[in-house]
C-alpha cells in the first residue's frame, strides 16, 4: 500500500514570488555600464550686447551661442572665436582675426602699442573642468580715426570699430541709412571745430 502526502497549496502571490526568487538566482541582473560623460566648462564672457558667438573647436565642430549671458558652459577643449554679432548691427567679418590694436588693453585704457603679428590672430583657448577661463568679446568698442597732413591740413579719415581683444567689428547696413560720424577737435579742453565724416 502507497502512502501519499498532500502537498501544500500555494497561492497565485506565493507562487510568483517563488519564480522570481529562482529566476534571480539563475540569470543575475546585469548591471548597465554608461560611459561617464565629461564635466563641462566654465567660459566667462566679458563683454556686452552680444546677439551671437559662434565658436570653432580644434575638432572643427562649430558651438552657437545666441544672445549669451555672462557664463555659458562648454565641454573641455580648445577653441577659438568664429564669428561675432552685437546689437544695432554690428559684427565681425567669418573667421574673424585680431588685427587691432587694442589688444589686452584693460578697460578704460586705449593702448595704441601696434597690432598683432599674423601668428597671434585666430588664437585658441583652452578651456578645462578645473580652471574657469574669461573670453574677451563685445562692446564697448573703441573708434580709431586715421590722421595724414596735407600741407597745412589734416586729412581725418574714419577708422575701424575694434574690442578690448582686438577684434575688427563692420556695421551691417542691410540697406538702412544711419547718419554720418561726427568728431570734434579740441585744445585745452575747448572745442575749435567739429564736422562729420563723408561715405566713401
Amino acid at each position: 500500500m502507497y502512502r501519499t502526502e498532500t502537498l501544500p497549496r500555494l497561492s497565485a502571490y506565493s507562487l510568483l514570488a517563488a519564480i522570481l526568487a529562482a529566476a534571480s538566482t539563475v540569470m543575475p541582473a546585469a548591471e548597465e555600464s554608461v560611459a561617464p560623460k565629461p564635466a563641462l566648462c566654465e567660459l566667462r564672457i566679458d563683454g556686452d550686447c552680444l546677439v551671437g558667438l559662434e565658436l570653432l573647436d580644434k575638432e572643427g565642430r562649430r558651438t552657437t551661442c545666441k544672445r549669451p549671458g555672462k557664463v555659458i558652459y562648454l565641454p573641455p577643449g580648445q577653441y577659438r572665436v568664429k564669428k561675432v554679432t552685437l546689437e544695432e548691427g554690428y559684427e565681425t567679418a567669418d573667421d574673424v582675426d585680431l588685427a587691432g590694436p587694442f589688444f589686452g588693453a584693460s578697460r578704460g585704457e586705449s593702448s595704441l602699442n601696434g597690432f598683432l603679428s599674423a601668428s597671434s590672430r585666430n588664437r585658441w583657448f583652452i578651456l578645462a573642468p578645473d580652471k574657469p577661463s574669461t573670453l574677451q568679446v563685445g562692446a564697448p568698442l573703441a573708434q580709431t580715426v586715421n590722421v595724414t597732413r596735407e600741407g597745412t591740413h589734416l586729412r581725418l579719415d574714419y577708422g575701424d570699430l575694434f574690442d578690448d581683444a582686438g577684434r575688427r567689428y563692420y556695421k551691417r547696413y542691410g540697406g538702412r541709412t544711419y547718419p554720418a560720424p561726427r568728431f570734434a577737435v579740441y585744445k585745452d579742453g575747448q572745442e575749435i571745430g567739429s564736422g562729420s565724416f563723408e561715405y566713401g
